[in-house]
C-alpha cells in the first residue's frame, strides 16, 4: 500500500463475544498489505528512520510484572506480558505457518510465507541485518517496536529518555511539540498522537492488493476505536477531552486516503468487478465519514470541502479513479494539515453523532455492510466520546448492546432482517442523552 508521510477502551461485550470469528481473522491473518514490488508500511517509515530494533525481550524487563485481572484497567509495568500472552498480534507470525496462510501464499505466488517479503510486511517487523541489535527475532511478529519505534536511542541505554518516568508526556506538555520531527530524532513513535496511531494501525489493517484476495485472503475491516477495543488494552486512554472523536477522526481521515487510494489502483489495474465493487463500498463508507466532517465546520478540512463535495457527487454514481484519488489526496491534506489542531468539544461531537445518525440510513442501502459497519461504529464512538466528557464510565445502555449483537451477529446474510434492528439501535443512540 502506497502512503503518505504523516504528518481503557470500553468494551460492548456481548457484541464483541459474537463477533469473535471475524476479529481473529482482522488481527490474525487480515494485517497484509499491497502485494507488489514497491511495499510501504509503517514498518517502512520506521525502517527509514535508520535506528536499530532491539526486540520485545528488551521491554520485558521493565514491563513484564503479571497482567491485572480481565477486564480491569490497565496495569502500568504488564505491557509486555499483555502482549506477549493475550494480544493477537503477538501471533502475526505465527499464523503464517497455518495450513490458510499457506493456501493463500501458494494460489498468489508468494512462497514460503514466513520468508516472503510480502507476507512479513504486516506480520512482523522485517527489518535489514544491519538495523536488528540486542535480542531482535522476526518471529517476535508485531512486536512492541511496530508500534513504539527502533528502541535504539530513546530506550537502549541508560542515558536514554525512557529511563526517566513521565518522560513522554513531558514532551507532550513542551511547546512546539511535534511527534513526526522527535521520530525522526530519536525513533519513538507517538501513538498517543491520534493521527500517528491511525496511520501506524490502518497502514496493515485496511487496503490490500486484489491479488491477495483472490488467492484467499480476507478483505479487512477497520475502525480505529472499534478495532483497538477488540484488543486488551495494555495502555490506558483517558475518557474525556472528546478524545476518542479525535481517534474517530484520524482514522476516518486516514482509511479515507487509504482505501480511495486503493481504489483507483484496482480501477487502474482492470481487477475483477467484484474485487473494484468491495473496494468501492469500503472508500465510499470512509468518505463518506470524512466528508461528514469536513462538511460540519468542524476545523478540519475546511480548504478541501467544496473539492471532497465535489468528487464524491461524481463517485456517487459509480467506480471513478480520478475522483478516488481527489478524495484520497484532500484526506492527506486533512490530515497533514488540520488534523492535530483538531479539539472539539462535546457539542462538535453531538453535531458530527447527529450527521452520522441522519446519513445512517443512506450509507446501508447504498454501501450494504461496509456502510452499516461505519455508521455503527461512528455512533458507538461518537455517542461514547461525547457521555464520557460528563461521566468516564458511562456504557451503553443494555438494549442497544443487544441490537447491536443483532446486527453483527448474521455473518451469512448480514442485511437481512438484522438491517432493522440496525436501525432500531441507531434511533436508540439517538433518543439516548
Amino acid at each position: 500500500m502506497q502512503r503518505s508521510a504523516p504528518g481503557s477502551f470500553v468494551r460492548l461485550g456481548v457484541f464483541a463475544l459474537a463477533s469473535a470469528a471475524i476479529l481473529f481473522v482482522a488481527f490474525c491473518l487480515s494485517p497484509v498489505v499491497r502485494a507488489d514490488d514497491q511495499i510501504k508500511n509503517n514498518i517502512t517509515q520506521l525502517i527509514g528512520l535508520g535506528h536499530k530494533f532491539l526486540g520485545s525481550a528488551s521491554c520485558k524487563s521493565c514491563h513484564g510484572d503479571p497482567a491485572g485481572d480481565p477486564g480491569s484497567p490497565a496495569k502500568r509495568g504488564s505491557e509486555y506480558t499483555v502482549w506477549s500472552t493475550l494480544d493477537k498480534h503477538h501471533e502475526s507470525f505465527t499464523t503464517l505457518s497455518s495450513d490458510q496462510s499457506k493456501a493463500i501464499a501458494t494460489k498468489g505466488g508468494y512462497g514460503d510465507p514466513t520468508a516472503s517479503v510480502t507476507c512479513l510486511a504486516c506480520h512482523s517487523v522485517n527489518v535489514p541485518a544491519a538495523q536488528q541489535g540486542g535480542d531482535f527475532k522476526v518471529a517476535d511478529g508485531n512486536s512492541c517496536e511496530v508500534c513504539h519505534g527502533p528502541a535504539e536511542l530513546w530506550s537502549g541505554s541508560d542515558g536514554s529518555p525512557h529511563k526517566n518516568k513521565g518522560w513522554a508526556q513531558k514532551r507532550r506538555d513542551a511547546d512546539g511539540f511535534d511527534p513526526v520531527k522527535q521520530a525522526a530524532a530519536d525513533g519513538f513513535w507517538d501513538v498517543r498522537s491520534p493521527g500517528l496511531r491511525a496511520d501506524n494501525c490502518a497502514s496493515c489493517h485496511l487496503a490490500i492488493d486484489a491479488k491477495m484476495i483472490a488467492a484467499g485472503h480476507p478483505q479487512p475491516v477497520f475502525e480505529l476505536n472499534e478495532y483497538a477495543s477488540y484488543e486488551p488494552a495494555h495502555w490506558t486512554d483517558k475518557h474525556g477531552d472528546q478524545y476518542f472523536t479525535q481517534l474517530w477522526a484520524a482514522g476516518q481521515i486516514v482509511c479515507a486516503r487509504d482505501a480511495m487510494n486503493e481504489l483507483a489502483k484496482r480501477i487502474g489495474e482492470s481487477d475483477p468487478a467484484a474485487a473494484v465493487t468491495d473496494e468501492y463500498n469500503q472508500a465510499m463508507a470512509h468518505a463518506s465519514m470524512l466528508q461528514i466532517l469536513v462538511d460540519a465546520d468542524s476545523g478540519v478540512g475546511s480548504e478541501v470541502k467544496d473539492d471532497v463535495d465535489k468528487a464524491m457527487t461524481t463517485l456517487a454514481a459509480g467506480p471513478n479513479a480520478a475522483a478516488a484519488t481527489t478524495v484520497a489526496g484532500d484526506a492527506d491534506k486533512v490530515f497533514t494539515a488540520d488534523l492535530a489542531g483538531f479539539a472539539p468539544d462535546a457539542a462538535a461531537t453531538g453535531a458530527l453523532l447527529d450527521k452520522v445518525i441522519a446519513g445512517s440510513g443512506d450509507l446501508t442501502t447504498k454501501y450494504g455492510r461496509r456502510g452499516a459497519e461505519q455508521a455503527a461504529y461512528a455512533a458507538r464512538w461518537l455517542y461514547l466520546s461525547k457521555a464520557w466528557d460528563a461521566d468516564p464510565k458511562h456504557a451503553l445502555p443494555d438494549d442497544l448492546v443487544a441490537e447491536y449483537k443483532g446486527f453483527f451477529d448474521n455473518r451469512a446474510a448480514p442485511l437481512g432482517d438484522d438491517a432493522a434492528k440496525f436501525a432500531d439501535a441507531i434511533a436508540k443512540i439517538k433518543a439516548n442523552p
